[in-house]
């Protein structure tokens, strides 16, 4: 990542911290960091000999026009600070045009302005200033694209699998082999009725003596309660090929989670971003 890619992924806070590092590697002494919302302006207030510096600082992307300079010039001179020296750092592009133009508007005060390309000057000669905010910047980049590649494979993963899974419940397994499981069941069924008929005519056959119809009388009942087993089992083999297989609902479920995992770190990543955007575009940063 070159320097001024990472120049733009600094926060405005970040920045702060680059421009009153990058004072004192300018030569200015007794840097002090006074920003705030009652800063009338001033983000940095410093010494240079014996006169009185105040520093604004400004995030930003676009250039900033004449006025706009013009109007910060005019807040640091109207500060309580009464300074006697301005400075201004930004991280846009200021032209040598406006440059001028502000020091001929304004005769009577001496103004140095640190713009992109001469931030970016100070951060190549000297590898100092590439610590701190600039490798924190760097790595949340770094981080943030980690975040943003995981949640969007995670997904595609998740919508993958939703939609091989919303497949296989729709696709049902061939008639035949189902069809063939059912009729092994109902024929085993059949043929224990059958069974039950020819052991209830047995039974009269053989009622004559008191041992033998006591004999058929308890395999009669043994075959009533295998009859009604196999019922039961038959219904619940019926119940287990027609319901959804717990290995699919489990898979439902967990991909279900995986795309809210996904989801939310994509979310997370993309406002970070727009934040961060946000931020660059604000007038007051």
């Amino acid at each position: 990542m070159d320097n001024q890619e990472t120049l733009y992924k600094l926060t405005p806070a970040e920045f702060e911290q680059l421009a009153g590092r990058l004072l004192a590697a300018d030569g200015v002494g007794n840097v002090n960091h006074v920003g705030g919302p009652q800063d009338q302006g001033v983000d940095f207030t410093a010494e240079q000999g014996a006169e009185t510096v105040a520093v604004q600082v400004k995030h930003r992307q676009r250039p900033l026009a004449k006025s706009e300079l013009r109007e910060i010039v005019a807040r640091l001179k109207s500060s309580t600070y009464n300074p006697s020296r301005l400075v201004i750092v930004t991280s846009a592009k200021i032209s040598d045009e406006a440059k001028s133009s502000l020091d001929e508007s304004e005769p009577d005060i001496p103004i140095r302005i640190i713009d992109r390309d001469e931030v970016l000057k100070f951060v190549n000669e000297d590898p100092n200033l590439r610590k701190g905010p600039m490798v924190t910047a760097e790595k949340r980049s770094r981080r943030q694209s980690r975040e943003l590649w995981l949640g969007a494979a995670g997904a595609i993963a998740s919508i993958l699998g939703v939609i091989a899974s919303g497949v296989s419940f729709f696709v049902q397994p061939t008639p035949p082999p189902l069809h063939q499981r059912i009729e092994t069941v109902e024929t085993a069924i059949y043929n224990l009725k059958n069974l039950e008929k020819e052991l209830v005519d047995i039974k009269e056959d053989m009622a004559q003596t008191e041992q033998a119809a006591k004999a058929i009388e308890e395999e009669y009942e043994k075959a009533k309660e295998l009859q009604q087993l196999t019922d039961e089992q038959f219904g619940a083999v019926k119940s287990a090929l027609q319901r959804q297989s717990w290995r699919k609902t489990l898979l439902d479920y967990f991909l279900g989670f995986i795309l809210g995992i996904a989801g939310s770190l994509t979310a997370s990543v993309i406002y970070s971003r727009v934040q961060h955007r946000r931020a660059l575009a604000d007038e007051d940063a």
